[in-house]
Parts: C-alpha cells; structure tokens; sequence
C-alpha cells in the first residue's frame, strides 16, 4: 500500500505540480473538487476567489520619470542589534514600481522600517524628491514628504488587537474630521464609517 499526503496551499504552480486530486476551501466551506490532470488554473482559481479572473492587459510603456526615491549607503541594525542592511542603495523614479525579494528575514522590513522612520537608519541617506528624510519621525514623514506605509505583519504592527474595529479604524486620523470635532471623538460616526469600509471592501470580523 502507497501512503497518502495532504498539503495545503494557495499557489496553484505547486497544485499542478504536486497534486493528484485538490479541494478548493473557501470563506471556511468546502467549494468545489477536481482532478488536478482534468483541470486548468484559471478553473481553480475561479474557485478559490468565486469568480473569473481579470485577463492581464498589456501595459503602455512607461516614460521614464524623474528620481522620487533615492537610497545611499542605508546600513541599520535588528531588533537584536545585529546590521541587518549594509550599504544598499537604489533609487525609484516616477512611475516605477521596485520590487525588494528575498527569503523572509534578509533585511526587507528593516529597510521598510527604515524608510518609513520606524527604524534608526547607522549610516547612509534617504531621499524624497531631493530632501533628506533621515531626522523626520513617522508623523513628519508621512505628512511632508507624502511617505505610505503597509506593515507586513497586519497584527503587530498594523493593529492595536485589544481596541475595536473602529477604534483600529481610525487610528491615524482620530483628531481630524470625520472622526471629531471641536477635539471630541465622534464615536456614532466612527462606527458608521467602519461598517460601510467593512461593507464596501468585504473585510471579514472574527
């Protein structure tokens, strides 16, 4: 007698590299079977997401802008105090998208954590548009020089887990309009706007 495996996953190069049979689970139920020899990618991906996929376009090509981004020499360390980046440099122009690869724990989210201000930078420079970034905190980073930040971990950094939705909602703008006024929460409104954001972006609550 052979031995039977049971793997999970979501990336559908190892279902069709590995699978015999697959069962697609979605929203926690049980949404479709198939032969992995019978079928396609795009019929097991309109499982798993529950509809058709957006066929990719081809793109114009992009006319090469001016430097938005530039990065010297960028050396930081871990939480540990160990370097955990050494000399990078790169820059990004208008309309580039710069992708950072690499196996999990090679420097990628202390050089996000750099960039954004959530991390001492050792040595090097960081530039917006020409402007040294290095010495502005968070705040000042995000309102003069247009800095956005997406943390990798939703649930430690991205998230205060003992406030509520809305209270996590409207962390960055709780002193601004529609949130308060006159420097008074307005916590009906905030609830509000949380459940149409749920509702509107289909954000599941557990």
């Amino acid at each position: 007698m052979g031995k039977t495996m049971l793997f999970i996953t979501h990336k559908l190069d190892e279902v069709f590299r590995v699978y015999d049979r697959v069962t697609v689970l979605r929203r926690g139920n049980v949404v479709g079977h198939a032969q992995v020899s019978e079928s396609t990618p795009q019929e097991i991906s309109r499982l798993m997401v529950g509809r058709e996929l957006a066929q990719p376009v081809e793109l114009p090509k992009v006319v090469q802008g001016p430097v938005v981004l530039k990065v010297r020499a960028l050396s930081a360390n871990n939480d540990r105090g160990i370097q955990a980046l050494n000399a990078v440099s790169f820059e990004i122009r208008a309309g580039e998208v710069l992708g950072i690869v690499g196996v999990d724990g090679n420097g990628q989210a202390e050089l996000a954590d750099t960039i954004a201000g959530m991390r001492h930078a050792q040595s090097g420079e960081v530039c917006m548009r020409g402007q040294s970034m290095l010495g502005h905190d968070v705040a000042s980073r995000r309102k003069r020089f247009r800095v956005g930040y997406v943390p990798e971990d939703r649930h430690s950094t991205g998230l205060v887990l003992d406030f509520t939705l809305w209270e996590n909602a409207m962390l960055r703008d709780h002193r601004r309009s529609p949130f308060s006024r006159f420097a008074l929460l307005k916590s009906k409104r905030a609830r509000e706007i949380t459940q149409d954001w749920c509702s509107r972006y289909d954000v599941r609550m557990h």
